[in-house]
């Protein structure tokens, strides 16, 4: 079967693979759909009906395993991709929540301030646990919303920034400890022993993009070592993405700070970067002491 893909606007030039092939996909199912439509047209203009039948079932059986064949590529594409996976988990879960504000807001509408009020604090204690849930299974760039969230008491309701404030210093490390040597061994590209004579396994702190652990090099100097997650900055360029959509949809007129959140996060992850600009904070300041 022959199909038509209507290209739909796109914030940029490149199209996502999983948005083609889910335009494919709905093309795909529109067809199908058209093909009791073309089978009326064609019974109207030929005198026998059976045959117009016949060639309906023969077109079906064509179409079919071609919407199989792409809703399976979609299904493969989520499958094996991190960041198409966490996308669905957070949609799954913010949508219903969204849906539910959205629908109140429209039912209290004519409501007084303080029954509206009172509306919308069942809300946020029916869901602020949810969300809080949600953002600590996905971590990364979810801890580090609500690290800027809990930054100014106004921006979101009260029962929400009881557990933003905790993620300020109450961020659950992502790896263990035998994880976290091999990663600094392989990054090091030797033993730790030859570059450490003390390595504490439990972490300092950990925040949304690595963890931090008291060591002491061989010369005797205490240091705190910086550890990254592995492929966070990927999950991170996901995971903005995922939240720029939402608030597309939910709260459009933030986008353009969103923006420039984006910018500031993205230069997180150079910690050569990082230890310079600290350097150079340490010198500016020696003077005044």
């Amino acid at each position: 079967a022959r199909i038509v893909v209507r290209w739909r606007k796109v914030r940029s030039s490149a199209l996502h693979p999983c948005d083609l092939l889910l335009i494919v996909g709905m093309n795909a199912w529109r067809r199908l759909g058209g093909i009791t439509t073309a089978n009326r047209r064609l019974a109207s203009s030929v005198p026998s009906a059976a045959g117009a039948a016949a060639g309906a079932r023969r077109r079906r059986v064509r179409a079919w395993p071609l919407a199989l064949a792409l809703s399976g590529g979609v299904a493969t594409y989520v499958w094996s991709d991190e960041g198409a996976q966490r996308s669905i988990v957070f949609w799954s879960r913010m949508f219903p929540i969204y849906a539910h504000y959205r629908a109140t807001e429209f039912l209290v509408s004519r409501w007084s301030p303080e029954e509206q009020d009172e509306a919308y604090s069942k809300l946020h204690r029916r869901y602020s646990h949810t969300v809080r849930d949600l953002v600590l299974q996905l971590k990364g760039f979810y801890t580090k919303l609500a690290q800027v969230c809990s930054t100014r008491d106004e921006f979101i309701p009260k029962e929400y920034m009881e557990w933003c404030k905790d993620m300020q210093d109450q961020v659950p490390p992502e790896m263990t400890p035998a994880q976290t040597r091999a990663l600094v061994e392989q990054e090091l590209g030797r033993p730790l022993s030859d570059v450490f004579v003390e390595w504490e396994d439990v972490p300092l702190g950990a925040a949304s993009i690595g963890q931090v652990h008291r060591a002491r090099l061989r010369d005797g100097r205490r240091v705190v070592v910086k550890v990254m997650y592995p492929d966070i900055e990927r999950r991170f360029r996901a995971d903005i993405k995922t939240v720029l959509d939402f608030c597309e949809l939910a709260q459009p007129q933030h986008v353009p700070a969103f923006r420039e959140i984006e910018r500031q996060f993205l230069t997180e992850f150079d910690y050569q970067a990082e230890a310079k600009n600290l350097a150079e904070v340490r010198e500016n300041l020696r003077s005044t002491w």
